[in-house]
């Protein structure tokens, strides 16, 4: 039990440190969901040694939930800097799945309304998010 704590401390420390990336705190709370449900599906996988296929399965989910979210916040950005009238949409891909985005209109004040929709590597929606991207001045 030790080593496992031992491994998920060590885990975690690992993610929240390694990239010297800016992270938002959409990309940990994805991060951690995938962990959770990465933990679980494991232990249920595994059943001889359940915590060892937690632990597998937390590194595996966790990695894949943070490179998604990283995936859509960069689509998101680079539909932004895309013309309002050009509806192009910037698609891009990894070895989890693919973002789908498009800037759809800017306000008064310079913030754009940016759509962008998450697949997951066999191509099933998972999410659907509308953000507002405002340039710091």
């Amino acid at each position: 039990m030790k080593k496992f704590i031992s491994l998920i401390v060590f885990i975690s420390f690992t993610l929240l440190t390694a990239s010297c990336a800016e992270i938002d705190m959409q990309q940990l709370i994805a991060a951690g969901a995938g962990a959770a449900i990465g933990a679980g599906l494991g232990a249920a996988i595994d059943k001889k040694h359940r915590g060892r296929g937690a632990a597998i399965g937390a590194v595996a989910g966790g990695i894949t939930g943070y490179a998604l979210r990283s995936l859509a916040k960069d689509a998101r950005k680079k539909a932004a800097a895309t013309e309002a009238t050009s509806k192009k949409p910037i698609i891009l891909k990894n070895s989890d799945g693919s973002v789908t985005a498009y800037m759809v209109n800017q306000d008064a004040n310079g913030c754009k309304k940016v759509m962008s929709e998450t697949r997951d590597n066999r191509g099933k929606v998972i999410a659907v998010n509308t953000d507002s991207i405002c340039e710091k001045s």
